[in-house]
């Protein structure tokens, strides 16, 4: 075999890991199905008190079938964290992509995260809250919180630079703003909707109204940033729909 063809092999891409093939005629398990079970399992107990079989059992498969894909529990966890928020920084990018400017997109921004958190399924909003996830044991869960934290960051910079906010520290001012964002996630269970808007919008009436150089921009800044359409992308959280396991979206399933 030539040196070439020898150098060819070796730097050919790896096969893509499929799942499990199952006796009993339904879709082999694959990564978006189990992070899909994970969630529903981690918040109806705990990510602590949660076991690999328990995933299992909610899939109707064997453990070998999810250690195919994820060797340790740990490594399901993880998946689960950055499936869960990674989310928060797409939709950063969605709203971005509107150049509605960043007093309009840090308020709808604001806005979409109180709706989004107290409207969000049961399991998801356990995870999204959950301690374990925030205590430093994942670290791919660190580096997106600093990723989003820095898209907030930016915001502020343009904002100040563009002479709409005030000249206030982007570091300090980004943490206020993603503790506004989280409001919506310590309401209660399931409320209701008109209560929910009027929530986000007093919080990010607050978080940018704040900044503004001009307060009196804030009514035409609230109607900007409520008239971007649509008015919320598919953040993909139907994948804790239980019916729909055995259907993995494309964003998760491999």
């Amino acid at each position: 075999m030539s040196a070439k063809s020898s150098k060819s092999k070796n730097t050919a891409a790896p096969e893509k890991r499929r799942g499990r093939p199952r006796g009993d005629g339904r879709p082999p398990i694959e990564r978006g199905h189990i992070i899909a079970a994970a969630k529903r399992v981690f918040g109806r107990t705990s990510i602590s008190g949660a076991s690999v079989r328990e995933i299992a059992d909610a899939l109707g498969c064997h453990t070998a079938s999810i250690f195919h894909h994820f060797p340790r529990k740990q490594d399901i966890v993880s998946a689960v964290a950055v499936d869960v928020f990674a989310q928060e920084i797409r939709h950063f990018d969605y709203l971005k992509a509107f150049g509605a400017g960043p007093a309009i997109t840090l308020f709808r921004m604001i806005y979409d995260d109180v709706l989004y958190s107290g409207t969000a399924s049961s399991p998801v909003r356990s995870i999204f809250l959950s301690a374990e996830l925030r205590n430093g044991c994942v670290p791919e869960l660190a580096e997106l919180m600093e990723a989003y934290l820095e898209h907030l960051r930016e915001m502020i910079r343009a904002g100040v630079a563009e002479g709409v906010f005030r000249d206030v520290s982007p570091e300090t001012t980004a943490e206020c703003m993603n503790a506004l964002g989280l409001v919506g996630a310590l309401s209660f269970v399931d409320a209701d909707k008109d209560a929910l808007h009027q929530l986000g919008l007093c919080s990010a009436r607050t978080g940018v109204g704040s900044l503004l150089v001009t307060p009196k921009q804030l009514p035409r800044i609230e109607d900007a940033a409520l008239a971007l359409k649509p008015a919320r992308p598919k953040r993909e959280f139907a994948i804790s729909n239980p019916a729909l396991i055995g259907k993995p979206t494309s964003s998760n399933a491999e």
